[in-house]
């Protein structure tokens, strides 16, 4: 039927060695477009469809998927492994939608590097460093097992060298650095990450980790909206209490994954977010050097490890970090109505932001961007007032107002 676009086939070659299934080696014959790694397209020299490699221009990339699907052309890209763990399917399903991408996962990496250690896969976690992705390595600190993807033949060692500065005690657990897996020259080098951190390895590569005492996922209070002097701060730039409780609860943390706190101050609120959710990433983006350092001092008044520090303008920050499922908006200054349209953007579908405003102007900056995106909004105003010596006296003195904004962007179909 004229219009109806071709969906978008994503195909995971397996890491193990075995051959391509029959249906796929279909599927890829049919291609008038082929995507992928240069590892992948040289498996099929012989295909006559057009071919395009992926390398770090990915939004190229994904314009040339565009324009091909819309002149009804078929498209499959190639993968290894399962392209939805760490892999370019999530992309795909962001920029087109679920409808528009058909995904056919193979065994993958982790698997089969996990296979060959003999480690069980239920008890887990995958991470990735490859390229430009980072998540924060102090998950582990949660799980018996790790598995980190890496890249390039020095990436095992930057791993392990960030991983034990940031855990103590790390240099003495066990590591596997797989290399070439389902290949002739597959190698693994074993032992402990301290003698694993002096070598160069074979590409492609991945880091598989053993913490012998993982701690538990079970938040070990429940405490939040701790009073300003819990934390170090300069000049009230923190958000209060009673705010920060209800912003808190309004970013639903349960399954959340990974948190922006833009313009973090003293980083209360990411700090106490990061202790009500434990397997969440935090990632405090703070443009002042001094506040900055004032969050570090603070995640380590409570030992939260899981919040990342960005010290830096905004602009220059936010592009670069994994994409959130939750954002908070404390602060920001003069540049945030710019560029508010493109943080949302990063936002994944039916992800949360809340903001909280004081100044007039930053409600206006709100109240107009709610009205020209496609979201589900929701406004309150929070008035706090306090008991304050008067002479020989007591009287009820009101803080500024506050107002909360919560908005949850959109699910594509």
């Amino acid at each position: 039927m004229a219009g109806i676009k071709p969906p978008i086939r994503v195909i995971g070659l397996p890491v193990d060695g075995t051959p391509v299934d029959k249906r796929y080696q279909s599927m890829i014959a049919e291609s008038d477009l082929l995507v992928g790694g240069n590892r992948h397209l040289e498996r099929f020299p012989d295909l006559e469809g057009e071919k395009i490699p992926i390398r770090k221009e990915t939004e190229e990339v994904l314009n040339a998927i565009a324009t091909a699907r819309g002149a009804g052309k078929n498209v499959t890209v190639l993968a290894t492994g399962d392209p939805l763990w760490h892999g370019i399917g999530s992309t795909l399903v962001r920029r087109f939608g679920p409808k528009a991408v058909e995904i056919h996962p193979a065994v993958s990496s982790p698997q089969v590097a996990l296979a060959r250690l003999k480690l069980p896969m239920d008890d887990a976690i995958v991470l990735s460093r490859h390229r430009r992705t980072n998540t924060p390595l102090d998950l582990i600190r949660y799980f018996s097992t790790c598995v980190i993807l890496t890249s390039g033949p020095e990436g095992p060692t930057h791993v392990i060298h960030d991983l034990t500065h940031s855990v103590p005690g790390a240099t003495d657990w066990f590591g596997a650095v797989c290399q070439c897996l389902g290949s002739p020259k597959e190698t693994i080098d074993t032992g402990t990450l301290a003698t694993l951190a002096v070598k160069t390895y074979l590409t492609p590569n991945l880091l598989v980790v053993r913490n012998p005492t993982p701690q538990s996922l079970v938040p070990t209070t429940a405490d939040f909206g701790r009073p300003d002097d819990a934390f170090s701060h300069k000049g009230g730039l923190i958000t209060h209490p009673e705010v920060r409780a209800v912003a808190l609860s309004k970013l639903s943390l349960e399954g959340a994954k990974t948190l922006w706190d833009v313009g973090a101050g003293s980083g209360a609120v990411g700090i106490e977010a990061a202790l009500l959710n434990p397997g969440m990433a935090v990632h405090a983006i703070e443009k002042d050097l001094t506040r900055a350092k004032q969050i570090a001092t603070n995640c380590d008044r409570f030992r939260v490890s899981t919040l990342i520090i960005h010290a830096g303008d905004i602009a220059e920050q936010f592009p670069t970090l994994p994409i959130p499922d939750r954002i908070f908006i404390g602060g920001g200054g003069r540049d945030l109505a710019d560029l508010l349209p493109s943080i949302f953007e990063k936002l994944l579908p039916g992800g949360l932001l809340v903001a909280t405003t004081v100044t007039l102007e930053s409600l206006e900056m709100f109240s107009q961007f709610m009205r020209s995106q496609p979201l589900k909004a929701e406004v309150i105003q929070l008035q706090t007032t306090r008991l304050t010596p008067f002479s020989s006296y007591h009287k009820m003195v009101p803080d500024n107002p506050v107002t909360l904004f919560r908005f949850i962007k959109n699910k594509r179909s």
